[in-house]
């Protein structure tokens, strides 16, 4: 919108709710003809926002998807009605005709391998386009970026949490809330932030990670050392206790004096007070507690 738009209608496009802004895009967009390229494509929520935006006036308009998750396909079907399987899409460049509900798709897959094997290949090993896009990160954002892995896959946090554990670890230049904000479209733009919720405002309110993207960034925080999980043998800078028994690990012999984070993703748990004394007896340099 900010590219089609004339600089005044679109700062009043962006004063509107989430809703509306859906509306004027559509009404803006009718008639046009465009071509519109959306990368790499991770949920297939995207759909029902897509119907509600882009209108389909038969006049030429285009639309490009690369898609990062090639489950997504699982919920479309051939021409012929055949639900489409990961196995019944050509490799080697050939176009496929295809659909999901009234859209029509032509899709080109351009590989050596089928999709069925490509993805039983992913559960084992991460991709390295992924990690190279990683450790091409800035510095801040490489850490926000890999904090992330702690959080476990489809995880969900809201966002304000999350920017709280960021400025807590010292991510955050100046604790400036805008370069927090800033640091989060980021990621969501290069495809490792999931959007879970929004406000009627259209304000995301929670987030998660894909299941490709965790498989990465918790190899590579391992790796670096930079985090470690209950079962993890070497000593980070930062720990995460994953497992059941919290009184159990925090009561582990000796205790490390160094770490300097403690945080559980447990659902509805809270800290006995024997859980309290033991953590303010073996974490003396704790400063985030979570």
């Amino acid at each position: 919108m900010k590219s089609g738009m004339p600089a005044s209608e679109f700062s009043a496009f962006m004063d509107q709710d989430y809703e509306l802004k859906k509306t004027i895009c559509r009404d803006f967009l009718t008639n046009k003809k465009y071509f519109i390229v959306l990368g790499d494509i991770h949920s297939d929520k995207i759909w029902d926002d897509l119907r509600d935006i882009l209108p389909d006036c038969q006049n030429g308009r285009r639309i490009l998807l690369t898609v990062g998750n090639p489950n997504i396909l699982i919920s479309f079907q051939l021409e012929s009605g055949e639900k489409i399987r990961l196995d019944s899409v050509p490799t080697g460049g050939q176009l496929t005709r295809i659909k999901h509900e009234d859209w029509l798709f032509s899709i080109l897959y351009h590989g050596s391998k089928s999709l069925e094997i490509l993805m039983q290949e992913m559960v084992y090993r991460p991709s390295s386009l992924l990690l190279l896009s990683v450790l091409e990160l800035p510095f801040n954002l490489k850490v926000c970026c890999l904090y992330m892995s702690v959080l476990h896959e489809h995880f969900v946090i809201s966002t304000r949490q999350l920017y709280q554990l960021w400025t807590a670890q010292g991510f955050i230049p100046h604790n400036c809330e805008e370069t927090t904000e800033k640091y989060f479209e980021e990621l969501i733009n290069r495809g490792f932030i999931q959007v879970e919720k929004r406000s009627a405002g259209g304000t995301i309110k929670a987030c998660l990670l894909y299941s490709t993207v965790w498989d990465v960034l918790a190899t590579l925080a391992h790796m670096m050392e930079f985090i470690m999980m209950w079962d993890q043998s070497f000593k980070p800078f930062n720990l995460f206790p994953h497992n059941k028994s919290l009184t159990k690990f925090v009561s582990v012999e000796p205790p490390d004096m160094y770490y300097n984070s403690l945080l559980t993703t447990f659902v509805n748990t809270h800290l006995a007070l024997l859980d309290c004394k033991m953590i303010c007896k073996n974490f003396k340099f704790l400063r985030v507690l979570s």
